[in-house]
């Protein structure tokens, strides 16, 4: 999974797998930044003139609409999952990789 999205490049073996450039990884952990609220850590990263609205909506996608000033402290552990996920569906996706049972979904 991780040699698919281009987080190891240490894998041996041959072969050859076409990926799709925007792609995306949510970790089975949340992996928020407990010093940013839920909103900042959905658009970690995303430099546009628009990540704050992207941000809102991406949250409303994953049911969490009104959660964008709460700490991640305050979530539980599904509602910090689905903050993870919206990291991932705010961004001009073509795959998302999570690592669980299901191997990848597409948007």
């Amino acid at each position: 999974m991780r040699a698919l999205a281009d987080l190891d490049d240490k894998v041996s073996g041959s072969g050859r797998l076409d990926t799709p450039e925007k792609k995306s990884v949510v970790f089975q952990d949340a992996r928020l930044l407990p010093w940013k609220r839920v909103l900042e850590n959905v658009v970690l990263g995303l430099d546009l003139p628009d990540a704050a609205e992207r941000g809102r909506v991406a949250l409303e996608e994953v049911g969490l609409s009104g959660r964008e000033t709460a700490w991640p402290v305050e979530l539980s552990g599904g509602e910090q999952q689905r903050v993870a996920l919206a990291r991932s569906l705010v961004r001009d996706l073509t795959c998302c990789w999570r690592t669980s049972r299901s191997a990848h979904s597409t948007r």
